[in-house]
């Protein structure tokens, strides 16, 4: 709720920059899930440049990674972008700290507006933007939507 509070509307991209092991990334994934924004994953080693393009390609309103290091190492570039963002990461007490990740509680406003995001979900919506590497050397986006999501897992 603390994003549809602050003005993000379904189909906005927020890309992350992870590390495995926090539950944090799963509690953020799937309120952006809930809320219909779209997740842009980035491989904390990408390059500066990979990232930059990746940022301005999918028009990202928010950055998120997973330290104040990594927060640090790739602020520069995100001044670079052509897009404004909105920049936290995930190390508890350092600055730049995403704090609603710790809230227990949404306000009695949004919580309404967030069912009606949520019903309004459809399969064929995307749900995350995946970027490889190609042959060529610029990140090429693959676009997921809720369905495939869904499918891969249940063909597992």
């Amino acid at each position: 709720c603390w994003m549809i509070e602050r003005g993000f509307v379904s189909g906005d991209r927020i890309a992350v920059l992870p590390k495995m092991g926090s539950a944090d990334w799963l509690i953020f994934d799937f309120a952006c899930q809930q809320a219909g924004l779209v997740m842009v994953p980035i491989h904390p080693t990408a390059s500066q440049e990979e990232i930059k393009f990746i940022l301005d390609e999918t028009e990202a309103k928010m950055c998120v990674m997973a330290d104040q290091t990594l927060y640090e190492r790739i602020l520069p570039t995100l001044e670079k972008t052509t897009v404004y963002l909105n920049v936290f990461h995930f190390e508890h007490g350092k600055d730049g700290f995403f704090t609603p990740i710790t809230l227990t509680q949404t306000s009695d406003k949004s919580l309404p507006v967030l069912r009606q995001l949520k019903n309004e979900i459809t399969p064929d919506q995307i749900l995350v933007i995946l970027y490889t590497s190609g042959t060529s050397g610029t990140p090429k986006g693959v676009i997921l939507s809720h369905h495939n999501v869904v499918s891969s897992i249940k063909s597992i």
